[in-house]
């Protein structure tokens, strides 16, 4: 690759030696406090880079243009954000937090490299870089049983799923004799998938990508998963490695226009609306804040795989404004319970967040603000999420998936409402009492849950500049 052309993967080699910086920054022993400022400098800067280039460009195995560079400024601002809630999660935690913010760049950098990727290669590539540090990750507090257990099912999960998309890559590349996105996509059109090692194929794909999502029926490792994790690692799955995914199937099935292929826009059909009713049906059946998180993204999935399904009616950046509104929520909500959990054990229960309000109003009100918008509530931004994907499936009549999301939205009410209500309850004996809390104890900590807090209400009450913004990076 030439000079000028390696240059502009300038955001992947960034992550990549802000990695290699802190583990020679290890090698002095330096405080926990200069690791996370590092590794918060290395996203920062990272970030600017991305949002201040405004350059496409194309090669073999990846292509930057305005799609990838929207969820890679995701990614890297979930990261950032990610990272700032983990000094106050791991600071009085037993185990050493320093080596946590290496594995998070590099988890980072697999999600980047799949933002960008248009070729099975690179593909490969940056599911295995983001895998192979989520194992890590996940069982990190290794004190704690179920972290190490949620981390050998994840193990378990990422091997089978890896498994089936090889499989499901060499049969297409059996078939067109390529591995480029575009080119295969123009090689399917022209034969309708009459083949069936294309079908196969693309059936494999799709349940590696489903145990990846965690979409119904490749649901079954989700919840024990997040319950396992600590806070700001299960904040990473939610957000960081499911984006990542996100786009390889929004750029393989969206914008090559294979999804309006009958096979695949059936397939997908069937996992949309299992997940979306599976996924809030089970989430109404928990008490575990992580589990319910868990299976709310199952059914989140199957509104963003409804949305993609409208390609026809700006499906594609339809699911990418709810991809983004669904981020920011989940952030908000992950990041006060990293500050209500304690050194012995996460804020997890709903007992742990029973009578909030009357103990830390403000983190009562993030909560609330954050599961309306989940829940899809007029005056939140995720009121607008759902009601684009709404306008996108009547605008293509898609009559049996809307009626779907409605039903399963009406069921998701429930398990949402349930959360405020607790933080509402008259608990005295709570974690979140003063004496019990663990505190704010960095005022970017809170700075950044206002700002995500007021972005869910902004964009509910003025939708129209995020949209605009939306559709203008994605023209290039």
């Amino acid at each position: 690759m030439p000079t000028a052309d390696l240059v502009k993967l300038m955001p992947l080699i960034i992550t990549s030696s802000g990695a290699i910086l802190i583990m020679l920054l290890l090698a002095l022993k330096p405080s926990h406090k200069v690791v996370q400022v590092s590794c918060l400098a290395v996203y920062l800067f990272d970030l600017i880079y991305v949002l201040s280039s405004s350059e496409a460009f194309t090669y073999h195995l990846f292509v930057i243009d305005g799609f990838g560079k929207l969820f890679m400024g995701l990614v890297l601002a979930s990261g950032m954000t990610i990272t700032l809630i983990s000094y106050t999660y791991f600071n009085e935690k037993e185990e050493n937090p320093k080596v946590f913010y290496v594995l998070l760049l590099l988890g980072t950098l697999g999600a980047q490299t799949l933002c960008i990727s248009h070729h099975f290669i690179s593909l490969f590539l940056g599911l295995e870089i983001l895998s192979m540090a989520l194992y890590a990750l996940i069982a990190y507090l290794r004190n704690r049983s179920y972290a190490v257990e949620a981390g050998m099912k994840y193990l378990i999960m990422a091997a089978f799923s890896s498994a089936f998309l090889l499989f499901g890559m060499a049969l297409i590349y059996a078939e067109t004799g390529s591995m480029n996105f575009e080119q295969i996509a123009q090689i399917t059109r022209s034969q309708q998938l009459v083949s069936p090692y294309l079908i196969t194929g693309f059936g494999l794909l799709m349940v590696g990508a489903g145990f990846k999502l965690s979409v119904v029926p490749f649901h079954l490792w989700a919840a024990d998963v997040y319950q396992g994790a600590s806070i700001p690692v299960t904040a990473f799955i939610a957000i960081v490695s499911k984006g990542g995914m996100l786009i390889i199937l929004f750029r393989l099935l969206g914008l090559t226009q294979l999804v309006t292929i009958l096979p695949i826009s059936t397939l997908l059909l069937i996992i949309a609306i299992a997940s979306m009713l599976v996924g809030n049906l089970l989430a109404l059946l928990q008490n575990n804040l992580k589990r319910i998180l868990a299976y709310s993204s199952i059914a989140n999935m199957g509104y963003l795989i409804a949305a993609l399904l409208s390609i026809g009616a700006d499906g594609l950046q339809t699911a990418t404004l709810y991809t983004s509104i669904y981020f920011i929520a989940l952030l908000a909500m992950f990041g006060v319970l990293s500050i209500l959990s304690t050194k012995e054990r996460d804020a997890d229960s709903l007992n742990d967040v029973k009578g909030l309000f009357w103990h830390k109003p403000m983190l009562a009100t993030i909560i609330t603000v954050a599961m309306l918008s989940l829940a899809g509530i007029p005056l939140t931004a995720g009121f607008i999420g759902k009601f684009y994907i709404l306008k996108a499936g009547v605008d293509t009549h898609q009559w049996l998936l809307m009626l779907t999301l409605i039903l399963a939205s009406v069921f998701g009410l429930f398990y949402y409402l349930k959360i405020i209500v607790a933080l509402f309850t008259e608990y005295p004996q709570t974690v979140g009492e003063t004496e019990q809390l663990h505190p704010v104890s960095y005022v970017l900590n809170g700075v950044a849950l206002l700002i995500l807090t007021f972005s869910l209400i902004y964009f509910g009450i003025f939708p129209t500049q995020i949209i605009l913004y939306i559709q203008t990076i994605l023209q290039y």
